[in-house]
């Protein structure tokens, strides 16, 4: 009986036992350790909302809440063991989620978090090629009732994601910052440019009034019309065929119209670097017509870029949308196989050539002819000479970055062929436009420009070999490697891709006058000249630096210029100094008398040099107590391996607004120091 009642009052204590645990368990804890954190921005494609798994002595599972709104959200997934769930997300959406976590008994919510997704991307860019704007200030108005939608800062790479749910068809933005034009884009359609290449949107230094926040600009407006001149509506009807854009400005008193041009898909500006675009140019008219070709256009809505500038560099941007449908042609039975530069040796052209300035240029007045002769510097490096519409008063103290690219197209491989230099099908059909794609991973390539075959057969009978392309987008960046590819495009077909290789542009540099020093005085009469590069260039393969070293004796004297010389009939601008990599250069100078090669020659920058003795220096050594300056007015970088070059120009001056020849740009890049010393006196 004993034994009974101890066994009943046993059970009876773990009962009470059992439900007192029951009743004190603790409830699940959610630590605050959430990706993506709260408040993350420009997110895109699959995000993954993960958490910290809470510590529990009995099983946990979690619930997912995702929405669009704080306060209304919907349970995407529950009874998950893991730490993680995984969701597709839309552009231009800011969403909100939170777990939670339940012991089977008890349920815990953590609290709500926010992320963004990508909204309309904006780069704000001085000009082409080069630098970007940082902390630009984007308003964003509504167009149909200019109600104000938000206001965005641009960081200091000058990006800005403009992320507005729910916006409106059309926005206008307005584009200010202290001592710059203002720019403003209408017509802005948000949901033809998301998930696109960020917009690249000029912000230029005013030119005349430093203060353009408040000024009205001038007004735009543009009429299409069909061939037959008749009213082309291009917002309800579909564009089959050519048809022509009018534009009128009314000016401001005190902006006056400059110059526009209109573009397909990219923001105007860049002249020739483009040429899927057509331009009209004007100085004095304020009303001009283009016709538009819709040569290389894919069906589907398009973006037209119209641009009208004002002396004060204020820019007034329109862009409209026009649906092309154009009947497609059967694919060809032998579409063309792009050939590079590179596949036909005897061109000695590679495929892509990179360009680093040390000084910008800003493009968009007056085309200048650069066309396209071959030059020739240091003995063996080949330049083609882009063609370019340039402002002449536009050099900036800044850096440009472009690239180049070069294949054979059509027009180039059957003149090739006909010459006995390639061999290949003679049943190629001709494209009507190449596609250029670049990528930053040789996995990812993206649609940047087309290159219509007009352009190709123009460029040839500019006698310019080949067909050319210009990226100049400030996406670029010194030191990383990008790399590009060709199809041929066809009126409803793309061909494959035919790879041109890759290329690592080069960051600006400059040059360090070491000795003499500026200002030096009793300097000797036999100076060791000693200069060097500020920087360690890299690229994709070895880097030679180069240099032209001038004297100047017009201080005192109008004796021309000094350089130091091996041979007069090679070398238009005297010797040139490498190296390899970043060293030091000194050359001492011995007037007529040779040593290491070299002794050292008068020329004239306004003439041409003379060839032989003539030119030779009277002496062994510079005049006593006589002042003098001194120079490196010709330096670059060169990097070059099998498919490409990479370019670093410091400085090429000449006189004035010329250069020697070593920068595509005729205008020189004067350096920034040329020495001033004085020489020792006699005893």
């Amino acid at each position: 009986m004993k034994k009974v009642l101890f066994l009943i009052m046993l059970t009876i204590m773990a009962g009470i036992l059992l439900v007192s645990c029951t009743q004190t368990q603790k409830p699940p804890v959610i630590e605050n350790k959430f990706t993506p954190e709260n408040g993350t921005k420009h997110l895109e494609g699959t995000v993954r909302l993960t958490w910290k798994k809470s510590e529990s002595n009995v099983p946990l599972t979690y619930a997912v809440y995702v929405g669009e709104s704080e306060t209304n959200l919907n349970k995407v997934a529950e009874k998950l063991t893991n730490n993680y769930y995984d969701i597709q997300t839309e552009p231009n959406k800011r969403y909100y989620w939170k777990i939670e976590v339940s012991d089977g008994s008890q349920k815990v919510s953590s609290d709500v978090y926010e992320f963004w997704t990508k909204g309309l991307e904006v780069l704000l860019v001085k000009y082409n090629s080069g630098p970007r704007v940082s902390e630009g200030k984007i308003e964003v108005f509504n167009s149909s009732n200019d109600s104000k939608l938000g206001e965005f800062i641009a960081d200091e790479e000058g990006y800005a994601d403009i992320n507005i749910p729910n916006i409106p068809e059309k926005v206008e933005l307005v584009i200010t910052k202290e001592g710059n034009a203002k720019t403003v884009v209408k017509n802005l359609k948000p949901t033809y440019f998301l998930n696109k290449e960020p917009l690249e949107i000029y912000s230029r230094k005013a030119s005349l009034w430093e203060d353009s926040s408040d000024i009205e600009l001038n007004e735009v407006t543009i009429n299409y019309y069909n061939s037959d001149d008749t009213p082309f509506n291009i917002d309800t009807t579909p564009a089959t065929q050519n048809f022509k854009a009018s534009l009128e400005i009314l000016q401001k008193e005190e902006f006056h119209y400059i110059t526009y041009l209109t573009n397909w898909n990219r923001i105007p500006g860049s002249g020739a670097m483009i040429s899927d675009r057509t331009a009209t140019y004007s100085s004095e008219s304020t009303k001009t017509t283009s016709n538009i070709s819709l040569t290389g256009l894919s069906n589907g809505e398009n973006a037209l870029f119209t641009a009208v500038y004002d002396h004060n560099d204020n820019l007034v941007l329109n862009i409209d949308y026009v649906n092309v449908q154009r009947v497609l042609d059967t694919a060809p039975a032998t579409p063309y196989n792009v050939m590079k530069a590179t596949d036909v040796a005897i061109l000695n052209q590679k495929n892509m050539i990179s360009w680093m300035r040390r000084r910008g240029l800003a493009y968009y007045n007056d085309p200048v002819d650069l066309t396209g002769k071959n030059r020739t510097f240091d003995n063996s490096i080949s330049l083609n000479i882009p063609e370019l519409e340039v402002d002449m008063n536009g050099i900036q103290t800044d850096s440009n970055l472009y690239i180049e690219l070069f294949w054979i197209d059509f027009d180039s491989y059957e003149i090739l062929k006909a010459n006995s230099l390639i061999e290949g099908p003679d049943d190629y059909e001709e494209p009507e436009a190449y596609n250029v794609y670049r990528s930053f991973d040789d996995i990812n390539y993206v649609k940047i420009g087309t290159v219509r075959s007009s352009y190709t057969t123009y460029r040839i009978l500019q006698s310019k070999p080949l067909a050319n392309f210009v990226d100049q987008s400030s996406q670029l960046t010194p030191g990383e490697e990008v790399w590009y590819g060709i199809k041929p495009k066809y009126n409803g077909y793309e061909g494959n891709m035919t790879k041109l290789g890759s290329v690592v542009p080069m960051d600006q540099f400059n040059i360090e006058l070491k000795s003499p020093e500026h200002n030096s005085m009793d300097v000797s009469v036999n100076p060791v000249f000693k200069w060097g590069p500020d920087k360690e260039l890299v690229s994709d393969s070895d880097v030679v630096y180069a240099y032209n070293l001038f004297v100047y004796d017009w201080n005192q004297s109008n004796n021309g210029l000094f350089v130091p010389v091996s041979d007069t009939s090679t070398e238009p601008f005297g010797y040139t100094f490498a190296t390899l990599g970043k060293e030091d250069v000194s050359v001492e100078f011995t007037g007529n008398v040779e040593k290491d090669g070299l002794n050292w020659h008068v020329i004239n920058p306004y003439g041409i040099f003379v060839s032989g003795d003539n030119s030779l220096y009277k002496s062994d050594k510079l005049e006593n107590g006589k002042s003098y300056n001194w120079g490196i007015n010709i330096a670059y970088a060169i990097s070059i391996d099998d498919d490409s070059e990479s370019y670093s120009i410091s400085a090429d001056f000449r006189y004035r607004d010329k250069g020697w020849g070593v920068d595509p740009y005729p205008y020189g890049m004067e350096p920034d120091l040329h020495a001033d010393f004085t020489t020792e006196t006699l005893n």
